[in-house]
């Protein structure tokens, strides 16, 4: 019998910390003790769309250095990814795409993607900010 997921979308901000991701892994034994497993959506826009995003997350844009913790953290605990695209980050859409195919070969994480057709999975962000063009 498959345990009940509950799962959590997330900036995945606080993953670039190591006493944060002691604290999820603590966690995620626990909910598993408890018979239910943690799931964590990591929402982020990835290495080429950071750049370009004109909002007051620019403060807290994560580096590729974060991204070589994150990656084999998300890996160990088999979080996922919903990458973002938005107007704010088009132009640089393709560059990020290959990005991601590139990171997700460099920490094997094909066993996050076996069930999912979708390499890497993309989200397109849907606000007020889309134009026709």
């Amino acid at each position: 019998m498959q345990r009940p997921l509950v799962l959590t979308p997330t900036n995945g901000y606080y993953f670039r910390f190591e006493e944060h991701r002691n604290l999820l892994r603590e966690y995620t034994k626990k909910m598993r003790e408890a018979g239910l497993d943690l799931g964590i959506s990591w929402s982020t826009d990835g290495l080429y769309a950071a750049d370009s995003r004109e909002n007051t997350m620019k403060a807290t844009s994560i580096t590729q250095e974060d991204y070589d913790i994150i990656f084999p953290f998300m890996k160990e605990l088999h979080f996922g990814i919903h990458s973002v695209v938005s107007p704010e980050n088009i132009k640089n859409s393709i560059q990020n795409f290959d990005w991601w195919v590139e990171m997700y070969k460099k920490y094997h994480l094909e066993t996050l993607t076996e069930s999912n057709d979708k390499f890497p999975y993309m989200l397109e962000a849907r606000n007020s900010y889309w134009t026709d063009e």
